[in-house]
């Protein structure tokens, strides 16, 4: 990857060493105003002058705009920045939907006055709540200081509130559901497999392709959820790893270049060294690194080969070059056939969102 070079400061010589002063010369040539400069400057600034534009209405079509007779396509507009695209519908889905559920709200209190108390400054939690929440979430023998139980207080006090609120939207709506006629949009990006290690099978209907990091936290935590995931659907999942080494990671080249030469040799050596990476509980090190490679039992001659060669860098920035055009900036990022899946989310979450797949 191209590396960004500082610009050097170069500090001026002693007096000695400049060239001397042509007060001569300065003189007959007066110094413009700085007032003078910059007016000339925003002069030479490009004007704020628009194109000309017509908003017409063009129905149901594909069709963004004319120019000059040339058609252009929504699709060819967004698909620059598909992400961003993406992005932005998610976000409005989300507004849309954040909003309606308040309007949901203050229509059934309106109905139900005191169903709910005001706020959650209303709810009481007692002592014994508190102790219950420290042991069973804190470690055995944690310093708890009164900031914290406090901190712990106000927690446990909206969390009973919205407890109550949704128990109440669910009593209220369960005999008649609100009708809501905006969908949750179906989003499907362009992601492409490439040469990369592949667990299931090709006639599986759920593909996910993740690109990842080896010396990502979360990365580990998703090796985790995909391995639950494997378990549970078997031949109905496949699983294709893709690169994306981070700059803030000092292994994470070296451990993909790795990863790389060993699937070039055997996809079980790639895995094993995935697998054991991932699980490794240690501090990563090159040397840590090189004993995984050795351990896989690939040919380590075969293997200095390719990583001493081009095309093991060209093939990990085809990673990177994929994982750039979708807009994947962080790792893990994964797609669900086709459907962004939201970093390092819990088992659950991943399971519903492959449920829904399915159906």
């Amino acid at each position: 990857m191209a590396e960004r070079c500082a610009t050097p400061t170069i500090a001026p010589g002693p007096l000695r060493d400049r060239p001397p002063l042509n007060r001569r010369r300065s003189h007959r040539h007066a110094p413009v105003p700085l007032l003078l400069l910059l007016l000339l400057a925003l002069i030479a600034l490009p004007s704020n002058a628009q194109p000309v534009i017509e908003e017409v209405d063009a129905g149901e079509t594909n069709v963004a705009a004319w120019i000059d007779g040339e058609i252009v396509l929504d699709t060819e507009l967004v698909s620059k920045d598909l992400a961003t695209y993406y992005d932005l519908l998610q976000k409005l889905y989300d507004f849309k939907k954040k909003m309606l559920y308040r309007r949901i709200l203050d229509h059934y209190l309106q109905k139900n006055p005191g169903a709910l108390p005001a706020s959650p400054d209303e709810i009481s939690v007692s002592d014994s709540d508190i102790d219950a929440f420290i042991r069973k979430q804190a470690p055995k023998n944690a310093s708890i200081s009164p900031r914290l139980r406090k901190r712990i207080h106000n927690y446990l006090k909206r969390l009973k509130y919205f407890k109550l609120r949704d128990a109440f939207l669910e009593r209220v709506t369960s005999e008649t559901p609100v009708r809501v006629f905006f969908r949750k949009p179906n989003l499907r990006y362009p992601v492409t497999e490439g040469p990369s290690p592949v667990l299931g099978p090709e006639t599986a209907p759920l593909t996910i392709i993740t690109f990842s990091d080896f010396q990502c936290p979360y990365c580990r935590r998703w090796k985790t959820t995909m391995d639950s995931a494997m378990a549970e659907y078997g031949d109905s999942l496949r699983f294709i790893f893709r690169q994306h080494p981070l700059d803030n990671h000092p292994l994470a080249e070296t451990a993909a270049l790795y990863a790389l030469c060993l699937a070039q040799q055997n996809s079980d050596y790639f895995w094993f060294f995935h697998d054991v990476v991932f699980t490794y509980k240690e501090a990563l090190t090159e040397k840590v690194l090189r004993q995984i490679v050795v351990k896989s039992g690939a040919d380590m001659e075969e293997f200095a080969r390719c990583l001493g060669s081009d095309a093991v860098r060209d093939r990990l920035r085809q990673d990177q070059e994929a994982a750039e055009k979708l807009g994947a900036r962080r790792t893990p990022t994964s797609y669900l056939n086709g459907r962004l899946i939201p970093g390092a989310i819990p088992y659950a979450q991943l399971r519903e969102m492959i449920e829904e797949e399915l159906r």
